[in-house]
């Protein structure tokens, strides 16, 4: 019965590793908050602007969407209508998410992983796990490669279940301070983690075999 079991233990722990890559990925890149700064200076004078202001913009929506941030969602420097409003409180609930499945998923995996090993001796959701969480962010580099924006508004109309995502600038100025470029390299950056993730995870099965 024991190794009757093997299989499916071993693919929901490899699963398991991989949406906790994927929330690691997610949530890191969402507190980079350097990833963005290093961008500021292409929006510096849009709306008469200061850098230090774009940044303070910025780091409202960052906290907003943090585990710990506050309720409401409001910019020092620009105005939001209640759509865009009602759209940042849908994406803060995904971010809120990924950061569930992280802290869930993790305490799951220590619990989980030293079990498997009692009992089979083995480390085989590992290299499962590695060739999954490698298969994912490959296929997807792939799309971002060959269309990015149709990669975008896809996701878009698969998370959201309305076009609130659509701003218009002149009422949502902030649109213009999170342009394509950014969102296209914070999705490398979470993609690139994910296949360093997979790739730890082989390196690890390799390493230390099954005895």
């Amino acid at each position: 019965m024991k190794t009757f079991f093997k299989p499916v233990i071993s693919i929901f722990i490899a699963l398991l590793m991989m949406l906790v890559s994927i929330a690691f990925a997610t949530t890191a890149v969402l507190y980079f908050r350097p990833l963005y700064y290093s961008m500021i200076g292409d929006f510096t004078g849009k709306l008469n602007l200061t850098y230090a202001e774009i940044k303070e913009n910025y780091d409202a929506l960052i906290d907003y969407n943090s585990f710990l941030g506050p309720d409401k969602l409001s910019f020092p420097h620009l105005p939001s209508s209640e759509n865009a409003l009602t759209h940042f409180e849908e994406v803060k609930a995904i971010f809120l998410s990924f950061q569930i499945v992280l802290v869930i998923g993790i305490i799951l995996l220590l619990v989980l992983m030293p079990l498997y090993k009692r009992l089979y001796k083995s480390y085989e959701y590992r290299l499962i796990g590695g060739i999954f969480t490698i298969c994912l962010p490959s296929t997807i580099a792939l799309f971002i490669y060959a269309n990015f924006n149709r990669v975008f508004i896809t996701f878009h109309k698969m998370a959201f279940n309305n076009d609130l995502w659509i701003f218009d600038y002149k009422k949502d100025p902030i649109i213009l301070f999170l342009p394509e470029k950014f969102f296209m390299l914070s999705a490398v950056c979470i993609v690139g983690l994910v296949f360093l993730s997979g790739l730890i995870m082989l390196i690890t099965y390799f390493k230390k075999p099954a005895k």
